[in-house]
């Protein structure tokens, strides 16, 4: 599905953008005839994608595996109470309303899940690759991604009151893998810690002028800077990475796309007869139940042994079952997409 309009795009709806020194009329040019693929269309993404296609990016593909549900509409912009009330799919919502903020430029939704079956054939051509995702196996699949096409990659993240956000330039910063190489332990979640929407305008903010300096010609300009913030506690602090490119780094030193190519990948598997999916991580993950159990508590009911965690949701039709390795079943739906997703949103792997 393709939202787009041939509509012209009049000079002067840019011309407070066009006039700063650091764009101009060529920046503005190179804006509207670049791509960008935003991957997530929650907290983050949606707020991204709006400022993109205000800025006037000529195409925005946008992807994205949920439906809005009424816990979406505190803090991502693009929804209304009619898209949580219909289930409507996240992209499909976005482009709607992209589409109404400006109809000049094409907006691609893809209502699916960002897998490595399907990353290498997304938006093939786009300019920049933002991440708006929600757990560190698709940013890292993303950076594979970014790493292979020699693409920017604009990294950001989001819990409670803090945010992270990193732009990477393959060849020239650090990527995300010489950073954190591997998938963690299970940590906070926006479902189990909350989130603050002002945290998510932060980050997106800097995440959208990262992407804007990159798609006007202004790459060099970025890269290699760590900002972490806490809009409630702390100030803005910038971290120096550039000297952190790890030599023996699997990604972007040896070119080998663990994450793309599947090798470190979670692994799905619909248990047929039994309204449930096993949802294996990619890596050698941990979980802390007992730290786990204290999040999910008021979220669902549970109960702990000292091999696994069983938690029914109080508002999903779900019982996840979470072992001290990551594995985890989920009880409730045999959509293995929704699955991942579930375990993202709740246990944080």
């Amino acid at each position: 599905m393709r939202m787009n309009s041939t509509a012209p795009q009049p000079a002067s709806r840019y011309q407070r953008q066009a006039i700063l020194p650091h764009i101009g009329a060529d920046g503005q040019r190179r804006i509207g005839a670049s791509h960008a693929l935003v991957v997530g269309c929650g907290a983050l993404g949606s707020v991204l994608a709006e400022n993109l296609a205000r800025a006037g990016v000529g195409t925005i593909t946008i992807v994205d595996r949920d439906v809005v549900e009424p816990t979406n509409l505190h803090r991502q912009t693009l929804f209304t109470e009619f898209h949580a009330e219909h289930a409507v799919p996240k992209p499909i919502a976005a482009a709607e309303r992209l589409t109404q903020i400006n109809s000049t430029i094409t907006i691609n939704p893809i209502a699916d899940d960002f897998a490595p079956s399907v990353a290498r054939h997304v938006a093939p051509n786009a300019d920049v690759l933002i991440d708006a995702t929600d757990n560190f196996e698709t940013r890292y699949l993303l950076n594979d991604l970014a790493t292979e096409r020699a693409t920017p990659f604009v990294y950001g993240g989001v819990v409670a009151t803090r945010g992270t956000q990193m732009t990477i330039i393959p060849g020239r910063t650090p990527c995300l893998r010489c950073l954190s190489d591997g998938i963690g332990a299970a940590g906070e979640t926006c479902e189990t810690a909350g989130v603050l929407a002002a945290a998510v305008l932060v980050v997106a903010g800097l995440q959208a002028a990262d992407a804007i300096k990159v798609l006007s010609g202004n790459e060099t300009t970025v890269g290699g800077i760590l900002r972490v913030v806490d809009v409630w506690d702390g100030p803005l602090r910038e971290l120096d990475m550039s000297a952190q490119r790890h030599d023996a780094c699997p990604c972007c030193v040896k070119h080998r796309f663990d994450f793309l190519d599947a090798a470190r990948a979670s692994v799905t598997t619909a248990l047929c007869g039994r309204g449930a999916v096993q949802v294996l991580p990619g890596s050698h993950a941990r979980v802390d139940l007992e730290a786990l159990e204290a999040r999910l508590a008021p979220l669902a009911s549970t109960e702990r042994s000292p091999a696994r965690l069983r938690a029914v949701l109080n508002d999903e039709r779900i019982t996840l079952t979470v072992f001290a390795n990551a594995r985890t079943l989920v009880e409730g739906t045999e959509d293995e997409a929704r699955a991942r997703s579930l375990v993202a949103r709740y246990v944080g792997v």
